[in-house]
């Protein structure tokens, strides 16, 4: 069944090395009638599996408490009758372990309540969460939802909009600054979890030209206001012409 140089076969072997033979783990203490093994996971130097029960059992090395439980935990002390790891901080009544994985020197297990679990070496942030130990951390921890993306900032081109504000239904809002025509790529700062994360790059915004009328302003409007008047005028007294000399030239 492979190397056993920690036990972690959960059979016991006198000798310490490989064991080509497959050899039957021995039931949990306790363990219901009936009872069987539905998942075994193998790490490198630990073992660990779920039972018909709804229990993950480990054994082998704990030396990076990746047994998730205190038994010999910072030690290379074989452990090699599978036990219970400790039950995370809060878990509902009834709560078992659904499906398990095994890592080098940590562990991860999916529970009942639909959280994921980690416990064991964190040196490199395995674990997926913040320890105060990074090479034993042998309690059952969960791993949070990553939070919601935060927008800090948001630049067209080089040019800053408005602060983003945050609407009702989970958008943001920005107003765009004066800028000459063309398309710029727009820059949006953002945070999780209150860390930084690299700016998003991937949206294009285009300033276009608006046309206005010449002199714009009420005296330029006016002067126009005042011909459309005079030429509407005009077009009325020529209407009023014409009928008055039909008018006149009828045959009685």
């Amino acid at each position: 069944m492979g190397k056993q140089q920690q036990r972690a076969t959960g059979t016991h072997h006198q000798q310490q090395h490989r064991h080509p033979t497959p050899g039957m783990v021995a039931k949990p203490a306790g363990a219901p009638a009936g009872f069987t093994w539905t998942q075994a996971i193998a790490g490198y130097i630990h073992s660990m599996a779920i039972g018909s029960d709804g229990n993950l059992y480990t054994w082998g090395n704990n030396r990076y408490g990746q047994l998730g439980r205190d038994t010999n935990s910072g030690t290379t002390n074989p452990n090699p009758t599978p036990g219970l790891p400790d039950k995370p901080a809060g878990a509902p009544t009834g709560f078992t372990w659904t499906q398990a994985t095994a890592g080098w020197g940590h562990s991860l297990a999916v529970g009942s309540d639909g959280n994921l679990y980690t416990w064991g070496y964190n040196q490199y942030g395995q674990l997926g969460r913040t320890t105060t130990n990074t090479t034993n951390n042998p309690t059952p921890g969960p791993v949070a939802f990553p939070g919601p993306a935060i927008p800090t900032g948001v630049r067209f081109g080089t040019t800053p909009g408005t602060a983003p504000a945050a609407n009702t239904d989970g958008t943001w809002r920005t107003t765009t600054p004066a800028h000459t025509p063309g398309t710029v790529t727009v820059t949006i700062d953002w945070t999780r979890d209150g860390a930084v994360q690299t700016p998003d790059t991937g949206n294009r915004y285009e300033f276009r030209t608006l046309a206005v009328l010449p002199l714009a302003g009420g005296e330029g409007i006016l002067p126009l206001l005042l011909m459309g008047l005079l030429a509407m005028a005009a077009t009325l007294a020529g209407r009023r012409h014409r009928q008055d000399t039909a008018t006149q030239t009828s045959p009685e």
